[in-house]
């Protein structure tokens, strides 16, 4: 894709992919590709050599990236893609599907490893994040993407921005499961209660839940109906053992991501054999057990119970998301008064409003030092942004999307920044 040098400087900032000229491919072709790695465990390897021990093991894809999870706890830095002459020899080295891993919100890493012909990318929390605001539109790509999750709104949220597989966020490179069985099973509770919901509701309380959890009540409902997500999900983050693997599989993941637990084992040839087959045999307790013996030693794991909430992976990048501009009618058609009302009561405002219920100008609010300045909350080195600059209806809808869409461990804390500050009267 070329660029006009010429006009670069002039032209507005713009937050889409840079992708603009590219169509939307077919969602339905890139979910089918993932189809086609159900039943199978994907490896992260970061040379040729690596790459082709996978292979032979049974993988049915590989991850290129360029430290394992492992190594990257261990060493720190900012974690990046992999350099394209790596991803190049393990192209050339393997015959299986290639991944590669960019960072949350770099388009421009998705757009090279989108050149470089990879079958899937992974927008991954696991490399430093380059945007706190923004996923990647991932529906501007002809490459199918896979993206991590903790719950349903987080991955419904992901596959409207365009991902066609999903995966659980675990802890990757702790070589401890107990975060990807947390996250599978916050997401079986949130399929089961949509699914009650569309049962008991219909139609009205899947868009009361859509909006709850802040996603698309199309894709809820189908999600509902299905009684799965509507794209193949893998289990990833902390497998280590063909009996972690199995475990998962038993849960409902439709395959397992491994990456530091084999080539951070004793005997990676080996190990990757036994996860492969005990992913295959999951049920049979009997061809489990004779996986899991004479394995040699496994990584060395860390508790993630003894870890500190700015040291997990998992929480990086809490982001509003493309979602938020992509198939949203369902979740601003309308804003209760009383969220309105609560706003205007409490938000710093420096302009009258406007009533929502009539139409009519409030009366203005008495000058409030500092109401430029945007609200900014701050966890685990992650942020959302939400401005308040005018007290105006559409500013009230533009701050509740937000707190629809944001991830749900903020969206307390969204509302709750919105609505501090100095008291003000509500009148019409």
């Amino acid at each position: 894709m070329t660029h006009d040098t010429s006009t670069s400087a002039a032209a507005a900032p713009d937050i889409s992919n840079g992708n603009a000229s590219v169509s939307e491919s077919s969602f339905t072709v890139k979910a089918g590709l993932a189809q086609m790695l159900k039943g199978g465990v994907i490896m992260d390897v970061t040379d040729a050599a690596q790459a082709r021990i996978a292979e032979d093991a049974g993988a049915c894809a590989v991850m290129a990236l360029e430290r394992v999870p492992a190594d990257i706890r261990a060493e720190g830095g900012v974690a990046r893609m992999s350099d394209p002459g790596k991803i190049k020899e393990i192209q050339e080295a393997v015959t299986i599907p290639v991944m590669a891993k960019a960072r949350i919100g770099h388009f421009v890493e998705c757009q090279i490893l989108e050149a470089l012909g990879v079958d899937y990318i992974d927008e991954s929390e696991v490399l430093t994040p380059a945007d706190d605001a923004f996923h990647v539109q991932k529906a501007r790509f002809n490459v199918p993407f896979v993206c991590g999750c903790r719950n349903l709104g987080e991955a419904l949220r992901r596959i409207a921005e365009g991902a066609a597989m999903i995966r659980t966020k675990g802890e990757a490179g702790t070589g401890d499961v107990v975060e990807a069985v947390k996250h599978m099973r916050t997401l079986n509770h949130d399929i089961a209660r949509a699914k009650a919901a569309l049962q008991e509701g219909g139609d009205l309380a899947i868009r009361a839940l859509a909006r709850e959890l802040g996603v698309d009540a199309g894709l809820l409902k189908q999600t509902a109906e299905l009684g799965r997500l509507p794209v193949v999900n893998f289990a990833a983050g902390g497998v280590a053992t063909p009996a972690d693997a199995a475990l998962m599989m038993q849960l409902g993941c439709d395959g397992v991501f491994v990456g530091s637990g084999i080539f951070k084992s004793g005997d990676a040839a080996k190990r990757a054999k036994a996860i492969v087959r005990a992913t295959t045999h999951f049920r049979d307790a009997k061809v489990l057990a004779e996986c899991s013996e004479g394995l040699g030693e496994a990584m060395v794991g860390i508790s993630v119970s003894s870890m500190k909430p700015e040291q997990k992976l998992a929480g990086r990048a809490k982001c509003i998301g493309y979602a938020l501009r992509r198939d949203i009618g369902t979740l601003i058609d309308g804003l209760p008064v009383t969220f309105v009302k609560r706003l205007l009561h409490h938000a710093p405002l420096r302009r009258s409003a406007v009533s929502h219920s009539t139409g009519r100008r409030a009366q203005p609010y008495r000058k409030i030092d500092r109401t430029d300045r945007p609200l900014a909350i701050l966890r685990q080195r992650s942020r959302i942004r939400l401005s308040i600059r005018k007290g105006a209806l559409k500013e009230m809808r533009r701050i509740y999307k937000g707190a629809l869409m944001a991830d749900d461990v903020f969206r307390r804390e969204i509302l709750t920044a919105a609505m501090a500050g100095t008291r003000n009267s509500w009148r019409h």
